[in-house]
């Protein structure tokens, strides 16, 4: 460290005589950093290949896939929530079922629409649209049937619960 501060005079001297050459000292000060990719601009001719019915069908194709794979992750979920301590991540029941599902045909075509999907933002929102909808029709609506059912059996027997016992 002291070596790079030895000749601090040396150096600014050095900086402030001579031509400008900012645009040189950047170019060989950053070589070993790598050139980022342009990104893309809504103004670019070709920005986007996907249509937008094409992204709607593919986040439809992708949102329900979602759906019906995401009973099989929650059971394997609280399967694995009961199992034994020390179970590696990677040889849990979730694990070995997203290793499964994602290698068959659905998971690939699930991965592959969602992909498509993910190109627009109207695939975007309606694949939002359709695991929102599709979560609370399949889990939701359950959901709220057992917490009624809790609720109703709770206030029934409320009066029993909180009154005082009474000697006879």
């Amino acid at each position: 460290m002291k070596e790079q501060f030895s000749d601090l005079g040396a150096a600014i001297k050095a900086e402030f005589t001579g031509k400008a050459e900012a645009y040189t000292l950047a170019e060989r000060e950053d070589k070993d950093r790598s050139v980022k990719k342009k990104k893309p601009s809504v103004f670019d001719v070709d920005v986007n290949n996907v249509g937008v019915s094409q992204a709607i069908m593919a986040s439809i194709i992708s949102g329900g896939i979602k759906v019906g794979a995401g009973f099989f992750q929650f059971g394997a979920m609280v399967k694995d929530a009961f199992a034994e301590e020390g179970i590696p991540i990677n040889e849990s029941n979730l694990a070995k079922f997203n290793k499964v599902f994602e290698e068959s045909y659905i998971g690939m075509l699930g991965k592959h629409s969602e992909e498509i999907a993910r190109e627009r933002a109207i695939g975007r929102l309606t694949e939002l649209g359709i695991q929102l909808y599709g979560g609370w029709k399949t889990a939701g609506a359950g959901a709220i049937k057992i917490a009624e059912k809790i609720i109703k059996f709770s206030n029934h027997h409320d009066g029993l619960l909180s009154s005082p016992i009474q000697s006879r």
